[in-house]
C-alpha cells in the first residue's frame, strides 16, 4: 500500500493534526453561528442606577419580583423570547427599587446588549456574569439567564 505524502509528518501520525482540523472546524462554527455580546457601559449603569426607564425599550427581570438576579431593557423593535424572562409590568415604579435590591450585598454591572454586527439592542445591568445573546430570524433574540454559580461577584465595598 501506497503512503500519502501528508501521513509522512509526523504530527499527522501522532494524531496532532487531526486534532487541528476539529479545532479549526469549531472555531469557523462559531464564527458563523448568530451570537451577539455584551459590553459594559458605566453610562447604562448610571442609566440603571438613576432610575430612568427609557421609552423605547421593553423591560424584563429574572429572579423574584422582590430579589431580581437581573434586569434588562430590548429596544421595541426587537421580539424577546420570554420563556426565560419575566415582563416588568411597571417598571417606573419597580426599577429603582430592583437596582437597589441587587446592590444591597454586590455590586452590579450595565452592559450594553449588542447584535452581531456590533448594533446595541438593549441595556442589561446584573452583579452576575452574563449568559449567551443568540439572535434569531426577523429580530427574534434569545437572552440568556445571568450564571450565578459560575462567576464569584466581590461583595460591594472591597
Amino acid at each position: 500500500m501506497k503512503r500519502l505524502p501528508y501521513t509522512k509528518c509526523p504530527a499527522f501520525q501522532t494524531g496532532s493534526c487531526f486534532m487541528l482540523i476539529i479545532v479549526i472546524s469549531m472555531l469557523i462554527g462559531c464564527k458563523t453561528a448568530n451570537y451577539g455580546r455584551y459590553k459594559v457601559n458605566r453610562e447604562v449603569e448610571k442609566l440603571f442606577n438613576s432610575g430612568q426607564v427609557l421609552a423605547d425599550h421593553t423591560y424584563y427581570y429574572t429572579g423574584s419580583n422582590t430579589r431580581p438576579e437581573a434586569v434588562m431593557g430590548i429596544q421595541k423593535n426587537y421580539i424577546l423570547d420570554e420563556e426565560l424572562w419575566n415582563k416588568a409590568g411597571d417598571i417606573q415604579k419597580n426599577l429603582k427599587f430592583w437596582v437597589e435590591q441587587m446592590n444591597n450585598n454586590l455590586s452590579a454591572t450595565g452592559y450594553d446588549i449588542l447584535a452581531p454586527d456590533g448594533k446595541q439592542i438593549g441595556i442589561y445591568y446584573t452583579p452576575w456574569s452574563t449568559g449567551p445573546v443568540k439572535m434569531g430570524e426577523n429580530n427574534q433574540v434569545i437572552i440568556f439567564l445571568p450564571e450565578k454559580e459560575s462567576h464569584s461577584r466581590q461583595p460591594r465595598g472591597k
